[in-house]
């Protein structure tokens, strides 16, 4: 018997790309068209992209390969597509998977949030101005003693599948003590984020980030 439960985080990564998109769209960053949504039938991104349909009336045009996965999505009303040109003059773009075909259709100036791992704008498109969509801020003055790890962030940053394990954890009464492992409620998302909160990990604020490839440094978030 083990007396831990085994997390992906994977609730708490949807739920910061959802709110970090959310609060994106909210600002006009989408300038009233679809968002163009890559990775969106990945374990992840399927619950991401049914969040900001369901939740948000988010309009959103989703990229895959797979006529199952689309039609998964469509069946909810979601649009998609196989042509990443389809996109082309489109403000707005998440990226949920590595491929560097983006960097092709991607119109100039664009706004990308960004939780693909590797991502695969860097050095390819210095005029996008991207957002990191699953990274968390961790209030400092919440911790019982200083963070001795940070993974390469700034000790206020976490990766938001990392602060999942703290919040299952520190809520394991309510969410149960079993393996969170499978697929993502995506209804439960705003509960997880709530939670969140509620310990001191929240979605950055937003800024304006420097394109990449500029010279000056470049915030990991955008703040408007």
């Amino acid at each position: 018997d083990r007396t831990m439960a085994v997390t992906h985080g994977n609730h708490l990564t949807a739920a910061a790309v959802v709110e970090t998109v959310r609060q994106l769209h909210a600002a006009g960053m989408a300038q009233g068209l679809p968002i163009m949504f890559t990775g969106a039938t990945s374990k992840t991104g399927r619950a991401v992209a049914f969040a900001l349909h369901k939740h948000h009336g988010i309009p959103l045009l989703c990229h895959s390969a797979s006529p199952e996965r689309r039609a998964d999505l469509e069946s909810f009303g979601i649009a998609t597509t196989t042509d990443f040109e389809d996109g082309a003059s489109f403000p707005m773009w998440i990226i949920g998977k590595y491929d560097l075909r983006v960097n092709a259709h991607m119109p100039v100036g664009a706004l990308a949030c960004v939780f693909a791992v590797p991502n695969p704008l860097v050095g390819k498109r210095p005029d996008v101005r991207v957002v990191e969509g699953a990274t968390l801020h961790l209030d400092l003055s919440r911790l019982s003693k200083p963070r001795a790890f940070a993974n390469l962030l700034k000790a206020h940053e976490i990766f938001a599948c990392h602060a999942g394990a703290i919040l299952r954890g520190a809520a394991a009464q309510d969410l149960g003590s079993t393996d969170e492992v499978g697929e993502i409620d995506p209804d439960s998302l705003g509960d997880f984020m709530q939670r969140a909160n509620q310990l001191g990990l929240v979605v950055p604020p937003l800024t304006l980030p420097t394109p990449l490839g500029s010279t000056a440094a470049v915030d990991p978030v955008l703040q408007v």
